[in-house]
């Protein structure tokens, strides 16, 4: 255990003590602290083992931090009080070092040499004022008057009989303090106790009590049985029970019979209910292209096929040669050219062309073709009615939302009612129904689609209900939904995502993880089933699979959104893993891809921190529109980057303009913190002490840090004030024995230069 460890290093480095071994000792009862941090004993002995009075006081004060009442620390600390004062020397008030440091440089490399011990001899003053007698009397905490004066002049030192005293007192509350603690030998009881009958015959009674009631509620339930039909349907009735379906062992099994045995198995995890309606798709089988629905020629299949992967404009002159083939002869009308180009257009974003060639189309209708043509047209216009209100609504018109979503309505009712095997209108009146907060209007439409025999397998609507319940939060409806999909069409992409999305959302990212790679399982080189299977291990806390995973989905160099969301989430990882030069080239491949301004923001972090100052200004005066981040944090990175690459007065002072001036409010109290601790850096690169001096005390009162310490003593050096700076110092390299910092070299440097 820790705390014997601690204690055998304490009682070791005490015996060292004892036998005058002070550089052992001190090693043994630092190890010790550090185990124990707050063992009075053990700093106290560490105390009066210190190198020098700098040391001996920081032990003082843990003993005080400890126990603020502990009569030896305190009388310690008081005698020391005289002696770790400097007076400043004579000269400039600056006080300037040549040892002095620029702030701006990187902070020297640790260093594990120890303080080096002080040449001149020391007062055992420590012993002299700690320990009381055994008598209490104070004989051994002050020298007589004629031992004083007998002495030279100085700190008076204790005849070595009081220092051997006092050391035998020590030893003695050492060994109290250490001592086992009383063993007691327990007999058996011979005799009863008390009241212990009274306790029995108490809980027989109660006994009996909780006996009667269990026979009175029995009879009670008799009664009531023989007495009610319904309550003897649901005791005695007939109730569905669960079986296992066999399945037959296709070889031979061992025995004495050569026949195939039934062997029952049963899955761990219930699995969905699957219609009988339903068959399943062939999972070995490759992706099956969308059926088109009605039928069009090979030419108008294949433009549709090229919107479908998004080369909506080099499907329009088909369909534009299509048309113009038609106008010759009204005869021939039909109006799948006309369809198909108005989705193309909505492809492109132009839902003015798409009308003007829906129109085109329905000003072609005649008693001999409206009713053939008149449905394909309706769901036209409902789809790029559609494409007007989400434009609406993300402009914030309301008004022209509302009459889009009115007319998307209108139109897809008379799309279903000339041709009832029309897909896309179940799912816009699905989805105009879901805006207006009417789910079971949805799920009705839906519903309807779906018991029309030729969609009764039509992954889209299925899909379209799964949607509908995951907008009500509804996720084991929406989850069984995108399984029937799957079941139905295990290539489905759609049906994955959602799954995922549904795994998340309830905090499972174990099955996340199994989602994603069933996805990729069918569409091995996905870059968004990479993204997924990345976020998901993310998610999990498995940054080394999430880092395998992004890597993986990003060695073909693609250039889509999900490669750009791996590059974001690889560079996060690095980011946490203090490999800034490697995050920053992931958000710089990123924003070629998507131009985020959360991704410049991120760019802008690793940037700072990898060193490119001038990167990370670039990024910084970019967002400054951007509202991704508060004006007054970009000021304080931009402050802050100033100051790390100055190189001269004038930078120095561009960088305080910056930090004076910024607002405050946007800030938290550590940011505020943050803000004085580079103005004190500024202005003591720039000889305002007085400046330097008020900044570093309000971040100092704001958050006590070892470089703040370490930044005030360079400060109260350059001013001058060398006792108050040996303080700072003292307080950092003590600290670095514990905890190492980067600048406890310096630190110590400097300390060892003021003495």
């Amino acid at each position: 255990m820790a705390s014997d460890q601690a204690r055998e290093l304490r009682a070791k480095g005490i015996a060292a003590a004892k036998a005058g071994n002070k550089e052992e000792a001190r090693q043994l009862l630092q190890q010790s602290v550090r185990i124990e941090p707050r063992n009075e004993a053990a700093w106290l002995w560490l105390a009066s083992v210190a190198r020098d009075a700098g040391e001996r006081k920081f032990c003082l004060e843990q003993v005080i931090s400890i126990n603020p009442n502990n009569p030896t620390a305190l009388q310690a600390l008081q005698a020391l009080s005289g002696t770790t004062s400097t007076p400043p020397p004579a000269g400039d008030s600056t006080g300037s070092m040549p040892s002095l440091r620029r702030l701006t440089a990187s902070p020297p490399a640790p260093r594990a040499a120890p303080l080096e011990p002080d040449p001149s001899p020391t007062p055992s003053s420590l012993r002299i004022k700690k320990l009381p007698s055994a008598a209490g009397s104070t004989s051994a905490q002050r020298l007589s008057e004629q031992e004083i004066m007998a002495q030279p002049p100085g700190i008076p030192i204790p005849a070595q009989e009081r220092i051997n005293e006092a050391h035998k007192h020590i030893d003695r509350l050492m060994i109290e303090l250490t001592e086992p603690l009383p063993t007691y030998n327990w007999t058996r009881k011979r005799s009863g106790r008390a009241g212990e009958g009274d306790i029995v015959v108490y809980r027989l009674y109660v006994t009996a009590g909780i006996v009667a009631a269990l026979v009175l509620l029995g009879v009670i339930g008799v009664i009531a049985l023989n007495n009610s039909p319904q309550l003897q349907l649901v005791v005695y009735g007939a109730s569905a029970t669960p079986t296992v379906t066999p399945s037959v062992t296709p070889t031979n099994t061992p025995g004495l019979t050569p026949t195939p045995s039934v062997t029952p198995q049963r899955s761990p995890t219930p699995s969905p209910t699957v219609p009988f309606e339903i068959t399943p798709g062939d999972p070995l089988s490759p992706p099956r292209a969308t059926a088109i629905y009605p039928q069009v020629a090979r030419e108008i299949a294949l433009a549709f096929g090229a919107i479908q992967r998004g080369d909506a404009r080099a499907a329009i002159p088909t369909l534009a040669t299509e048309r113009q083939r038609q106008s010759s002869d009204p005869a021939l009308f039909d109006p799948a050219p006309f369809y198909y180009e108005a989705l193309a257009y909505l492809a492109l974003e132009d839902p003015e062309s798409a009308l003007e060639t829906l129109e085109d189309a329905q000003s072609r209708l005649n008693a001999r073709n409206t009713r053939e043509a008149k449905p394909l047209l309706d769901c036209g216009f409902a789809q790029v009615y559609w494409r007007i209100y989400e434009s609406a609504s993300a402009r914030g018109n309301a008004a022209a939302a509302r009459d889009a979503l009115a007319l998307v309505q209108t139109y897809a009712q008379d799309a279903l009612e000339g041709d009832p095997r029309l897909e896309e209108p179940y799912i816009l009146l699905a989805r105009a129904a879901a805006q207006e907060r009417r789910f079971d209007d949805a799920i009705a439409t839906l519903d309807q689609g779906l018991s029309v025999s030729a969609l009764r397998q039509n992954v889209r609507l299925i899909l379209a209900k799964a949607d509908v319940y995951y907008r009500q939060r509804e996720f084991g409806l929406a989850n069984y939904q995108a399984f029937l999909a799957r079941y139905i069409d295990p290539t489905t992409e759609a049906a994955y995502q959602l799954q995922y999305q549904i795994a998340l959302d309830q905090n499972r990212p174990g099955d996340a993880v199994l989602i994603a790679q069933d996805y990729l399982h069918f569409y091995p080189g996905s870059t968004t089933a990479f993204q997924l299977l990345g976020d998901a291990h993310f998610r999990e806390g498995s940054l080394d699979l999430a880092l395998q995973a992004y890597t993986q989905g990003l060695a073909g160099n693609t250039n889509d959104l999900a490669s750009a969301n791996m590059l974001v989430g690889r560079g996060r990882i690095y980011m946490q893993r203090g490999r800034y030069d490697l995050a920053r080239e992931d958000f710089t491949r990123a924003l070629a891809i998507n131009n985020a301004p959360e991704t410049l923001a991120l760019r802008m972090e690793a940037a700072y921190r990898d060193g490119r100052y001038q990167i990370a200004l670039d990024d910084a005066a970019r967002l400054r529109t951007a509202n991704v981040i508060p004006v007054g944090q970009l000021d304080l990175l931009r402050g802050r980057a100033l100051i790390e690459s100055a190189a001269n007065n004038q930078d120095y002072t561009l960088a305080l303009n910056v930090l004076n001036t910024l607002d405050r409010a946007s800030l938290n109290a550590e940011q505020r913190a943050l803000v004085d601790e580079y103005i004190a850096r500024g202005q003591l690169a720039v000889r305002n002490l007085s400046a330097a001096q008020a900044a570093i005390d309000a971040a100092l009162g704001a958050n006590e840090t070892p470089y703040r310490r370490y930044l005030r003593g360079q400060i109260l050096e350059a001013r001058g004030e060398r006792a108050s700076a040996r303080r700072d110092y003292e307080w950092v390299v003590t600290l670095s024995q514990v905890i190492p910092f980067e600048f406890a070299a310096d630190a110590r440097e400097r300390l060892e230069a003021l003495r």
